[in-house]
């Protein structure tokens, strides 16, 4: 018997272990460590959708998947702030080509 019983409408820890899981392949191919904070952020959120569970038919899962999408988002803006300013964007006016 499980500790946590697991339903069909409260599977937001089914979510955060197969995105969690994806996160790591990603992370052991990339190197990169941004993915290593969403694989804690992606547990961690499944750990307390789980210890404090939600009323509401897919309200975990709905919960889970908005909070994800903004701290991926989020992720993603400083990765491009960064990318931007090691790769300034030029000011010339004429490009390489000529034209």
């Amino acid at each position: 018997m499980l500790l946590f019983p697991l339903t069909f409408f409260e599977s937001s820890r089914i979510a955060s272990l197969f995105f969690g899981g994806g996160l790591l392949y990603a992370a052991g191919r990339s190197g990169l460590r941004r993915y290593y904070v969403l694989l804690v952020a992606s547990v961690g959120l499944g750990a307390v959708l789980t210890i404090f569970p939600v009323s509401g038919r897919y309200a975990s899962v709905q919960i889970y998947l908005l909070v994800m999408g903004l701290i991926v988002f989020c992720v993603g803006l400083v990765t491009f702030a960064h990318f931007l300013k090691t790769h300034p964007v030029r000011d010339d006016a004429e490009d390489d080509h000529g034209f």
